[in-house]
Formats: C-alpha cells, structure tokens, sequence
C-alpha cells in the first residue's frame, strides 16, 4: 500500500500453496517452496515475502487460511485480523490506527473496544479461475471446487458460496479449453 510510505511495513508471509495444480504442484520440499516464493514476487507479491517452514508451523499458530491478514503493532499486538486479504478494509484499519496514534500523541486518553464486523468484497470469480487455471492448471481449480462445495462458513444474501458456487465453478471449467 504506497499510499502509507514508510509508516507501515508490509510483510507476505507464504504459508501454503493454497491451490496447487499442475503447474505450481503441492509443495514437497522447503527448496521447492523456495522457488515458489521466487516466482510469486517476481510477478504477484510486490513487498518483502517470509517463507514459512514446509510443517507450516506459522501457518499453523495463525489460523490456517490461505489469504489471512493481521495488522500488528509495534508493541506485538494484534489490532487487525482478517480472513481474507481485502486492500479496502486494510487501509481503513490502518487509518483508523494513525488516528488512534494521533490522539494518543496529542495525550486524549483513548480505550480499546472489540468489535465484530463481516464486510463484502469484490469477487470476480471468473478473472479468478483463468488466473489459477492459467497460473497452477485444473488441478487448482478442481481442487477449488471441492472447497466450496464443503464451505459451512456465513453466507450473505447475495453471496454464491457452497455448493452452488461448486456447481458454478465446475460448469465454468467444462466449458475452458485447457
């Protein structure tokens, strides 16, 4: 997020594959995942990338999805979680931090407060698959398919998620060429 300059560092930590396929396989050894973080921020991760162990040990303590977020102070804190990496819920958490900061150098006395909030994001699940089908191969998606069709998480009114999304996404894949 270039907009926060050097107020913040931004770290990816590479976890897991979270869709292998055929072209970017399950990862088998630390030197492959290596490789693989290599490639990711040759042409997708733009900010300084941590390569968890091969266990996951990381992964692991953090809550094992694939896209998680955490903002965490300079204090060790964690003032941000997510279960999804979403840039407009972010910037707005970080905001709101450089607000906090901001009363608390200007000595207002400030208390934290616990909420709970599920926002939408934009979800264009076709630009999505032909990056993955392209990127890993059907491997991936298939493997994306059998997610969805297992999800139990919250859905939104206009959400398509569980086996409908599966169906969907398995009609889409029909119809690539690939």
């Amino acid at each position: 997020m270039k907009e926060f300059g050097d107020k913040f560092n931004f770290v990816f930590i590479y976890t897991r594959e979270a869709h292998p396929g055929e072209k970017i396989p399950h990862l088998s050894s630390f030197e492959q995942k290596i490789d693989h973080a290599k490639l990711m921020t040759k042409k997708y991760i733009k900010r300084t990338m941590l390569v968890d162990s091969l266990e996951g040990d990381v992964h692991k303590a953090y809550g094992r999805l694939p896209n998680m977020t955490y903002i965490v102070n300079r204090y060790g804190n964690i003032i941000y979680k997510s279960d999804w990496t979403d840039p407009s819920t972010i910037k707005m958490a970080l905001n709101h931090y450089q607000e906090e900061r901001k009363m608390m150098e200007d000595k207002i006395r400030v208390t934290p407060y616990y909420i709970e909030w599920q926002p939408m994001r934009k979800n264009d699940t076709e630009e999505f698959m032909t990056i993955l089908l392209n990127d890993a191969g059907p491997k991936a998606i298939k493997d994306f398919i059998n997610s969805a069709n297992h999800y139990t998480g919250p859905v939104q009114s206009n959400s398509s998620l569980g086996k409908s999304m599966g169906k969907k996404l398995q009609e889409w894949l029909d119809k690539q060429d690939y």
